[in-house]
C-alpha cells in the first residue's frame, strides 16, 4: 500500500495508496491458471492423483471428484457479494464473519473467488466446502480428481 516517487529536487517521497477495487466478476471453470482481474490472486486447476502425503487441511486447496465436462458445466467462480452465506454444519454462516475470524482483510475478501453452483456457494477459500458439496464430492473409484488451488501473492494474510 505504498508508492514512491522522486521530486524535482531529488527527494524520495512515499505516499500511501488505496487498493484498487476489484469490481464484480464471474469466471468459468478452466483448466490451468486463471488470474483474477485487478488482483494478485490466481486460480490453478490441474488433474490430480491423490496420494498419502496430500494435505487435506490446506485452506486454499480443494479436490473435486467427477467428470471434468460435468464439473465445468455446473460450477463457476465469482467474488463475494453482500450477505453471502455458506452452508456449514447444517447452518448458513456468513462469509464475512468466517473470513473476519481468520483475519482476512476486507480488500482480500472482496477479491477471493467463490466456487458456486448456480447461486449457491459450494466452496470458499480459507473457509471450506459447503455441506452440499461434501455430499456430492464423495470419492468414487471411477471419478477423476481435480485439484484447485487459490494463490494469493505477497502473503496478503
Amino acid at each position: 500500500g505504498v508508492s514512491a516517487y522522486c521530486t524535482a529536487r531529488g527527494r524520495l517521497m512515499l505516499t500511501k495508496t488505496k487498493p484498487q477495487p476489484v469490481g464484480e466478476y464471474t469466471l468459468p471453470m478452466n483448466m490451468g491458471e486463471t488470474l483474477i482481474p485487478h488482483t494478485d490472486i490466481s486460480i490453478r486447476i490441474t488433474s490430480f492423483e491423490i496420494s498419502n502425503d496430500f494435505d487435506k487441511q490446506a485452506e486454499n486447496t480443494l479436490v473435486l471428484f467427477g467428470e471434468w465436462e460435468d464439473l465445468k458445466k455446473e460450477l463457476v467462480w465469482r467474488n463475494r457479494r453482500e450477505g453471502d452465506v455458506i452452508l456449514r454444519g447444517k447452518m448458513h454462516r456468513q462469509l464475512r464473519r468466517l473470513w473476519a475470524e481468520k483475519g482476512i482483510s476486507i480488500e482480500i475478501r472482496q477479491a477471493l473467488p467463490l466456487l458456486c453452483c448456480g447461486e449457491e456457494i459450494v466452496w470458499a477459500p480459507f473457509v471450506g466446502m459447503s455441506d452440499d458439496l461434501k455430499e456430492k464430492n464423495a470419492k468414487d473409484d471411477k471419478s477423476s480428481a481435480y485439484k484447485i488451488e487459490i494463490n494469493v501473492q505477497n502473503n496478503a494474510f
